[in-house]
């Protein structure tokens, strides 16, 4: 079972799973903001900052680029979970 952290302030937030990031982030409560849930809007946003995410399809890869996102930004609707990983939501900062 992999640990997902979400950094929320001066804390993280834990939760523990596998497959699909916006999955856990609903059952676990993991402060990831959602829009649409189909990656176009660009609100679930994460930067992440130790680990890896599983690699990003065509699709999540696209969107990305077309928002100019930098290469440790990822789409938290699209994004799947493979092994402990630590994350920042971009909304707490500057979006891309």
């Amino acid at each position: 079972m992999a640990r997902v952290a979400v950094q929320k302030g001066a804390k993280d937030v834990i939760a523990e799973g596998e497959g699909a990031l916006a999955d856990l982030a609903d059952s676990g409560r993991l402060p990831i903001p959602f829009g649409c849930h189909s990656g176009r809007c660009g609100v679930c946003q994460v930067q992440v900052l130790e680990g890896a995410l599983a690699p990003p399809g065509k699709l999540e890869e696209a969107i990305l680029e077309g928002f100019q996102c930098p290469e440790d930004v990822r789409l938290a609707c699209q994004a799947f979970v493979e092994g402990d990983v630590r994350l920042r939501a971009v909304s707490d900062s500057v979006p891309c």
